[in-house]
């Protein structure tokens, strides 16, 4: 680093951040600044707790989100470094429990590849970000079912799920849980006492900042996102920590003179594995500014200016942040923000990265605000859109009633229509509720906003005239996802099933409706063996792969006397025989 007095030269952003902070722009911001062994220089603005009028603080914890993969990175290399597992070998020789779409990608893809994002998956962040209660276990059962929208090693695609594999291997290899393995292997040795997968140990510090989102109504507390994929993301930590963190990487994986890491192990984190396209070259003033930007192995690699830096930002609900540091000259930047979206974690780490590197400046928060409005610009557009695009005076297929239900993508969690008080349709989701508004004909718009973004959703029917399945875009990378229609829950409670029993008339033969078992029916016609009839809805069952589908007659008694049977060109009616 060059003889800069970095207190003297920061002022000028301490000002500007003051007047940001007092204006009620943002609810908190923590910056630490580092140095070959120690802290330089630390700042701290606004509230961890607005409600409660509590500072920010350099103790103050915040939750990383996506910086956490470059723990999981490390705890990967820790156990190549011990011999248990190796960058480049195929996978499912160590961990067969690997299957997804792509049978090429079933025998070839490796650890680099998970931890590079080069798989060639898409995101598909919404079948973690919108359940509950995410586990490794649903991951592995659903992967099989997800899209691929490139081919292994194409190109890089941001994937928070390869790295939640990851964590499960380390889980495999360690026989440990990976927030142990973390905690023993890698935080304790480097003194990171405050640092914790566990929201449970982030709260009882009572040091856990409140996560807000900023939005042109102003700064509104956010519900806590729990802690659910674990190696993508979730690690709470402070400021002083994380200094800790970037002293570590650029000391090239040691602890003193003592390295946790083999040097020649930890140093594949730090190179560049897969190229990223310059697409957003045009947020910067300059375009040759920055050039050369990859993904090694739970980091982001580019030449900034002339100078390297590696650095990772983390993103979730209520949260931004960014640490950075420059391996030839051991500077490390921390800059956490307790809001979400903001424009703080970058702009800040920018304009440090110019402070510090006696380089040109450039008010990075006045451009990061300009980039900012043109999103939100581009997201109100995007509605105007979509309304503008309906056709007029047009009214949706059924009463709203028809369209409520449960569907499913293999791949995803179950998604629920319901209707709220208002009798509004709602898309319902294990963790969320949305509101459709009608744009035409059975076209409805969702407004995510968490992200403020607007999703199509689009109803299909089948020739019955009955409500069969939605789609709708969750990933701008593939097509858009069907969701299929459940059956009604009621055909399975053997109460009902048991009412609806019995002999039928069918041309003059007998036909036998029975219990398969407690929750099933199965239809036994003269001379052939029985078939099992799946539930649709309202009365209505089907045998799988056919065309026939039975649906039973409630008459005025509440009684099930009459069973009509229809094929492709004919409806039977069946009179009970008994």
């Amino acid at each position: 680093m060059k003889n800069i007095d970095v207190k003297e030269e920061i002022k000028s952003l301490e000002q500007k951040l003051e007047l940001h902070f007092q204006k009620k722009k943002s609810s908190g911001l923590a910056i630490v600044i580092t140095h070959e062994k120690e802290i330089i220089y630390s700042q701290c603005y606004g509230y961890r707790d607005i409600e409660n009028n509590i500072s920010m603080t350099e103790d103050t914890l915040f939750n990383i989100a996506s910086i956490s993969k470059s723990f999981t990175a490390a705890s990967i290399a820790f156990l190549v470094d011990q011999g248990l597992l190796a960058w480049d070998e195929p996978l499912r020789k160590k961990f067969p429990q690997f299957r997804t779409s792509d049978k090429f990608v079933n025998e070839h893809v490796t650890l680099r590849d998970l931890l590079s994002h080069r798989t060639g998956l898409s995101g598909h962040d919404m079948m973690w970000y919108l359940d509950d209660n995410f586990t490794y276990e649903k991951l592995l059962s659903r992967m099989p079912y997800l899209e691929f929208s490139k081919d292994l090693r194409e190109t890089y695609q941001y994937n928070n799920l390869m790295f939640y594999v990851a964590a499960k291997i380390v889980e495999e290899f360690s026989d440990m849980k990976f927030s142990a393995f973390l905690k023993e292997k890698i935080l304790n040795p480097l003194g990171m006492e405050d640092t914790t997968l566990s929201d449970n140990e982030a709260f009882e510090t009572q040091r856990m900042a409140k996560p807000y989102k900023n939005d042109p109504k102003g700064i509104h507390l956010m519900n806590y996102h729990t802690e659910s994929t674990p190696g993508a993301g979730g690690i709470k930590t402070t400021p002083k920590d994380l200094a800790k963190w970037l002293m570590f990487q650029y000391n090239q994986g040691k602890i003193g003179d003592k390295s946790l890491i083999a040097p020649k192990i930890f140093s594949q984190l730090h190179k560049p594995t897969t190229i990223i396209e310059e697409e957003d070259r045009d947020l910067f003033p300059k375009k040759n500014w920055r050039k050369m930007e990859s993904y090694g192995l739970g980091w982001f690699i580019s030449m900034y200016r002339g100078f390297e830096v590696i650095t990772h930002t983390g993103g979730i609900d209520g949260f931004n942040s960014q640490v950075t540091f420059l391996p030839d000259n051991n500077i490390g930047i921390v800059v956490l923000a307790n809001e979400y979206p903001s424009i703080l974690h970058k702009a800040v780490s920018n304009e440090i990265l110019d402070i510090i590197l006696d380089l040109e400046r450039w008010d990075w928060m006045e451009e990061s605000t300009k980039t900012r409005d043109s999103v939100k610009n581009a997201q109100r557009d995007m509605k105007k859109l979509i309304l503008n695009s309906a056709k007029q005076h047009t009214h949706p297929s059924f009463p709203l009633t028809e369209y409520k239900g449960k569907y499913k993508h293999p791949g995803y969690p179950i998604f629920e229509i319901i209707q709220n008080e208002e009798k509004q349709l709602v898309l319902k989701t294990p963790r969320f509720e949305f509101p459709l508004v009608h744009v035409h004909y059975d076209t409805f718009m969702l407004y995510f906003y968490l992200w403020d973004e607007y999703w199509p959703v689009i109803f299909n029917q089948n020739a019955d005239g009955e409500i069969t399945k939605f789609e709708i875009q969750l990933d701008e990378l593939l097509p858009p996802l069907t969701f299929e229609r459940q059956p009604d829950n009621a055909l399975r409670d053997e109460r009902l099933l048991k009412l609806l029993i019995g002999t039928y008339d069918f041309l003059n033969n007998p036909l036998v409706i029975q219990l398969k078992n407690s929750t099933s029916l199965e239809a036994v016609f003269l001379g052939e063996t029985p078939v099992e009839l799946f539930p649709l809805r309202n009365l209505r069952f089907q045998i799988r792969n056919s065309l026939m589908k039975f649906t039973f007659i409630q008459d005025e008694n509440d009684e099930y006397r009459e069973l009509h049977i229809r094929t492709t060109n004919s409806i039977y009616k069946c009179n009970r025989m008994d």
